[in-house]
């Protein structure tokens, strides 16, 4: 096992594409990180150099305190677990997962002719080790069978333990989910973390998907155009999103925004959008943070409110004056999602998503009040698009 620090990385292909932006990164020995961004952002190219599968074009890269830039692959001491499972169908099962340790470890036949107890010796211990990681991947009954007799699990399955059972110093992991069911892709998510658990190997794990990245990271980077926009854990990017794109990336439904401008008038706070008004109470948690953002002359801002925050009922938000944080709405569709259904709502200017109870009901066409939760909401700057609002968010 070993730390990952990346400094000041940069990829441009021939067609001077920027696919990595000056890319800072540190990861912890045993830590399981999540690098996550829409398609094209450059995630899989920041694995790929970690890998030496591709040179970057400046910057360094570290491996524990080995600077191995100019390090091949097969020296690097990293297994790969790749998006399509990248497996020899000619070979069962077993000898896909013990093909890369005869390589590494036992040698060819000159080998086999010229020290054959010693060959003899390696070739059983990598059976056994290939024995007990099929046991605990649950494929030990599978090892005689070829690829196109296996289903997108245990294909997935196979490719993960031919990755274990090098006990390599990091685990690269290139979207290995994305080709299974989504009930199968939540059963091997939790197999991951099992053995990232058991294993302690540090872990690189590369997806698209926000659900993925907030299950299994122990800190998730959040990557768009080349750049990583936070590195953090998921709590913390989930309650303090650093700017717009990632309050828009993380979260479903996605964040709302809206175009709001604050305004004071003696101890009266108010943040008006075109179709309602917010007034801030004196218990209002963010009034002191939102009053020094009118004092450093932000008062065009982007207001950003979560689905989960919006409520069809001020008793959830507590004893607040329901004129402060209610507006009214037509509900333009609602999708149930068995134990909470998701309502789109139209406010005249701006359409708002909002997640409710199922238990409530709510019809398509129906006009009814709604009240926000004024202690989560989030403001980002209209030109910068990054938070206004401070937060403390203890640094891992």
């Amino acid at each position: 096992m070993a730390s990952i620090s990346l400094s000041k990385i940069n990829k441009k292909y021939d067609n001077d594409v920027l696919a990595v932006n000056n890319v800072d990164l540190k990861i912890n020995n045993h830590e399981f990180m999540v690098l996550v961004g829409p398609s094209g952002c450059g995630k899989t190219s920041v694995l790929r150099i970690l890998a030496g599968l591709e040179d970057c074009c400046s910057g360094e890269v570290y491996i524990g305190n080995k600077l191995v830039n100019n390090t091949p692959p097969k020296d690097r001491d990293v297994a790969m677990v790749f998006q399509n499972y990248a497996l020899y169908p000619h070979m069962s099962v077993y000898d896909n997962i013990a093909f890369g340790l005869k390589v590494r470890e036992a040698g060819g036949l000159l080998q086999r002719v010229l020290h054959p107890k010693k060959y003899h010796d390696k070739i059983e211990s990598i059976d056994k080790r290939v024995q007990d990681v099929s046991k605990l991947l649950s494929i030990n009954h599978l090892l005689s069978r070829r690829p196109y007799q296996l289903s997108g699990g245990q294909k997935q399955r196979v490719a993960l333990a031919r990755a274990i059972v090098r006990k390599p110093k990091l685990f690269l992991m290139d979207e290995p989910l994305s080709n299974l069911d989504a009930s199968l892709r939540l059963q091997t998510r939790t197999e991951i973390i099992k053995l990232h658990r058991k294993l302690g190997i540090t872990t690189l794990y590369v997806t698209h998907d926000q659900i993925e990245a907030m299950t299994m990271g122990d800190r998730i980077v959040i990557m768009n155009q080349g750049e990583v926009q936070q590195c953090d854990t998921p709590e913390n990017i989930y309650r303090f999103p650093k700017n717009k794109f990632v309050a828009g990336f993380i979260g479903y439904p996605p964040m709302n925004f809206l175009d709001a401008t604050i305004e004071v008038k003696g101890k009266h706070v108010t943040i008006s959008c075109t179709d309602f008004v917010l007034s801030l109470h004196q218990n209002f948690s963010l009034k002191e943070k939102i009053l020094k953002v009118v004092k450093e002359g932000k008062t065009s801002v982007i207001l950003g409110i979560r689905p989960e925050s919006v409520h069809d009922n001020c008793a959830a938000l507590g004893s607040w004056p329901t004129e402060n944080n209610c507006f009214d709405a037509v509900v333009d569709a609602v999708e149930p999602l068995g134990a909470q259904n998701i309502i789109f709502l139209s406010t005249g200017k701006y359409q708002l998503v909002s997640t409710i109870d199922s238990s409530v009901k709510i019809k398509k066409g129906e006009s009814r009040n709604f009240y926000i939760n004024l202690d989560a909401i989030h403001l980002f700057d209209k030109e910068t698009e990054e938070s206004l609002l401070e937060t403390s968010i203890e640094t891992v």
